[in-house]
Order: C-alpha cells, then sequence, then structure tokens
C-alpha cells in the first residue's frame, strides 16, 4: 500500500564510503516505512562514497537518486565577550 504523498527519505553524507551501502539496504528493507524514493545527498566527499552509492543503487527495490551538492563550509560562530568557550 503506498502512502497518500510520496515519502522521501532524504541522506546527507559525507566520506561514508563504509556505511551507506548498509545503511541503504536496511532502509530499503523497512516496508513499514512505505518511503516512496529515497534521495542521497553527498556533501564535499573525499572518499569513495559515490562510487559505493553508484554500486548500490541497482540493488535498492524503490526509486533512488543521488546528488552531489557540496556545501561550503560556514565560518565559525564568534563567541561573545565574556562567554566560556
Amino acid at each position: 500500500m503506498q502512502p497518500d504523498r510520496p515519502l522521501v527519505a532524504a541522506i546527507p553524507v559525507r566520506n561514508e564510503a563504509e556505511r551507506i551501502g548498509p545503511c541503504l539496504l536496511a532502509l530499503a528493507r523497512q516496508h513499514a516505512a512505505r518511503l516512496t524514493h529515497v534521495v542521497v545527498l553527498l556533501n564535499n566527499c573525499t572518499d569513495a562514497t559515490l562510487q559505493a552509492v553508484q554500486a548500490i543503487s541497482g540493488r535498492l527495490p524503490l526509486p533512488f537518486m543521488w546528488l552531489n551538492a557540496p556545501i561550503r563550509p560556514r565560518s565559525p560562530m564568534p563567541v561573545p565577550r565574556g562567554a566560556q568557550p
């Protein structure tokens, strides 16, 4: 039974080559969640995360996509005067 509205799992990742495959396979086994799509957002990965995602994509039983979305790091927040860091 499909949900009334699309239900998407969005997974932000950075350098998760060893863990993303098992994570996606575990998510795919959760039939009660009734997911309609899975989106993986790759953020500044410097390891083989993209290759791991590509390798697992054909084994997932639901629509799946990945986006290479590098997010620029934010500058650190200034510590207010008198505050303890």
